[in-house]
């Protein structure tokens, strides 16, 4: 998009990412990545961010923004982060917010130079790729009452120092199994681990992926 001077972009925006979140997701926050660049016209110009903005499930746009409206774009295609793993932008989410096709961000920019030239100044924006992650937590990784037993109802992918846990307790427990996996359920861990014997239960088809780090 070229902008005159001081002027502001038309929005840009991204929708319909295709998320397939569980039912009892949680969501707790969201990252946007837009990779983008300016270009200058023949009597210079300067692009910042006007406004970066989720759009939310029904197509209205959040009220948050996030523009940095003081950092100059840079001349060649770079990816800027927005959002982290714990915002949320501002607004409330469910996991069918996150899976409609709606569900997404819009951004504008703006020509930022202090004093107008003769002629005036102008700059392109350029956006190549936007991209967004959604963190949440799951009850399917949930802890039961007791505390170290744990019930899969769904895909759950779970670090080694939590198998280390799971392989202690397993050693020491008496034909019971400390993690159960239930019917249609991946159960991904990483390769290092050996898990002891015994200590998973797979009922009904469920089964485990080794995931290979590094």
């Amino acid at each position: 998009a070229s902008i005159g001077f001081n002027a502001i972009s038309h929005y840009i925006k991204a929708t319909n990412f295709g998320f397939s979140l569980p039912s009892d997701a949680s969501i707790t926050g969201i990252v946007v990545k837009i990779e983008k660049k300016e270009t200058s016209g023949a009597f210079g110009g300067i692009a910042v961010d006007n406004s970066i903005k989720i759009v939310k499930a029904n197509g209205t746009i959040g009220t948050t923004n996030k523009a940095d409206t003081s950092t100059e774009y840079p001349t060649s295609d770079t990816v800027v982060t927005y959002g982290s793993s714990s915002d949320l932008w501002g607004e409330t989410w469910s996991y069918s917010d996150i899976n409609d096709v709606d569900f997404g961000v819009v951004f504008s920019a703006k020509e930022a130079s202090t004093e107008q030239g003769v002629p005036p100044q102008s700059v392109t924006v350029s956006t190549d790729h936007i991209n967004i992650t959604v963190y949440y937590t799951s009850a399917y990784c949930s802890s039961s009452s007791s505390g170290s037993r744990y019930t899969l109802n769904g895909s759950c992918s779970f670090p080694g120092t939590l198998l280390d846990g799971i392989d202690a307790n397993g050693a020491n427990s008496t034909n019971s199994a400390i993690l159960t996996v239930t019917s249609g359920v991946t159960l991904t861990v990483p390769a290092q681990q050996t898990l002891a014997t015994g200590i998973i239960d797979l009922k009904g088809g469920g089964s485990i992926v080794i995931v290979k780090n590094g």
